[in-house]
Order: structure tokens, then sequence, then C-alpha cells
């Protein structure tokens, strides 16, 4: 048994435990109202970007949001930040992909990029209609209801007849196929937003290279301008190896590029 001691101690630990995330949370709260305030308030692109740094320090402590990515995406792109804007849009997408403000958003900075959809999500329609982190959270309910229905099937077709609980199988199976379907979103999100390092570059005419220094001859005729995106392949010495929707690749310097 546990003594009165260590029940004092135990509810002790609680109370703390709840003081301590009530704290944090009004701490966020505050820390989120400060940078609303910041932004109204706001007149020059410094001022902006003091605000952006406030969301981040919000990012940083663990709280992470559309609605903090957000209006961070807007702070930047008053600050004229064009590139670290649309990085923070596509992480906002994550928890609001049907946001319409912040599509449009996204699409004055990056252009008709947006639109271009893989085959994938024209087929997964739902697919964009949904966040990420509630696909996790229907997967797991149409688990738990297929688990439910075909253990009281169970349960119940052996002290009666089976006959009567023919419904908890089609509810176990129907519950099923939407968990397998559930699933495969889970999975095609995790593979596009976890799996895959993005990244967008934040400086104009950024020069590729052939290789991981000054050195090499220029990957590319042009040089890359703000606001381009790509996927990042590899990382070395201070410099990535980038590959543009074209499927080019080249190397660019760490500083010049945000990735998410």
């Amino acid at each position: 048994m546990i003594g009165r001691s260590n029940w004092l101690v135990l509810a002790t630990t609680i109370c703390l435990l709840c003081c301590g995330c009530q704290t944090q949370r009004t701490e966020h709260v505050q820390a989120f109202q400060r940078a609303l305030d910041r932004f109204d308030a706001a007149k020059t692109p410094q001022d902006y970007l003091q605000c952006a740094a406030i969301y981040q320090e919000i990012i940083d402590s663990g709280t992470v949001s559309g609605a903090v990515y957000f209006n961070q995406g807007n702070a930047f792109a008053k600050a004229n930040q064009k590139g670290r804007a649309i990085a923070s849009y596509r992480q906002a997408l994550k928890y609001r992909p049907n946001d319409r403000y912040l599509k449009t958003s996204l699409k004055n900075i990056a252009g008709d990029a947006i639109e271009r959809k893989p085959l994938i999500e024209h087929l997964c329609f739902w697919q964009n209609w949904i966040s990420y982190p509630l696909k996790f959270q229907l997967a797991f309910g149409f688990l738990l209801i297929t688990l439910v229905a075909a253990l009281l099937r169970t349960y119940w077709a052996l002290l009666k007849d089976a006959d009567q609980f023919l419904w908890l199988r089609k509810v176990a199976m129907v519950s099923g196929a939407l968990a397998i379907v559930a699933l495969g979103s889970v999975a095609y999100d995790w593979y596009r937003f976890d799996y895959l390092e993005r990244g967008v570059i934040v400086q104009n005419n950024v020069v590729a290279r052939k290789g991981n220094s000054s050195t090499y001859e220029p990957a590319f005729q042009t040089p890359l301008e703000e606001t381009t995106e790509f996927i990042v392949e590899e990382t070395r010495n201070e410099w990535a190896l980038i590959r543009l929707e074209n499927g080019h690749t080249g190397w660019v310097p760490l500083t010049s590029i945000v990735v998410y």
C-alpha cells in the first residue's frame, strides 16, 4: 500500500505538473498576443522581422500550430522575406490544408506552384482536406472501432445466436477499410512532410555549384532566385545538394536556404 507521505508527494507532484503546464500555456498565449500586437504596430521590415522572431520562439518552445506558422509567414512577407514566408506557409499547410487565406497568401508569393499536385493527390482527393495530425486521430479511431466491434461480436456470438450480431461484423469490416485508407493517407503525409526534406532559396542570385565548394563550376546557366523551392538530397560541409522540380541538382550554401 502507498503510505500517507507517498500520497502527499504524489499529489504535490501532480499539482506542480498541472501548474507548470498551465503556466507554460499562459506564457505561450502571452507571447502569441505580443506577436500580434507587434505586427499591428510594425512600420518597417525590421519590425516585422522582430515579430517573426517572436513566433519562432513560440515554435522553438514546442507550441506548433497552423496559426503560428501562418502568422509568422505573414510577418516575413511584410518584411519582404519571400523565401522565409514560403517556408512558414508550407509548414502551416500541415495543420491547415484547406485554409483558403493561407493558400491565397502562399500563391501570391510562390505563384502557381501550389496548384501542381501529384497524381496521388488527385486520386485521394481528400488528402488536402484534412490536416496531418487529424489523419492520425482518424486512423486510430477507425482501428479502435474495428477492434471493439470484432471483440464484441466474438464475445456475444459465444453466448447467443451469432446471426443476431452480423451487423457488428459489417461495422468491423467498414471501419477496418476506412482505417486502411486513413493509414495510407498518414503514410503519404509522413513521406511528403517528414521523410522528404524540403527547402526554399532565401537570397537572390544564388549560384548553384557542381560540388560542395565555391571553387566548383556553376551547375546551372542562371543563378537561383529567392522563392525557388527544392528537395534536399544531401548536406555536407555547410553546403546542401538540392533537387529542383525539373530534376536538376546542384550544391548551394546552407546560409542561402531555409530547410523545413
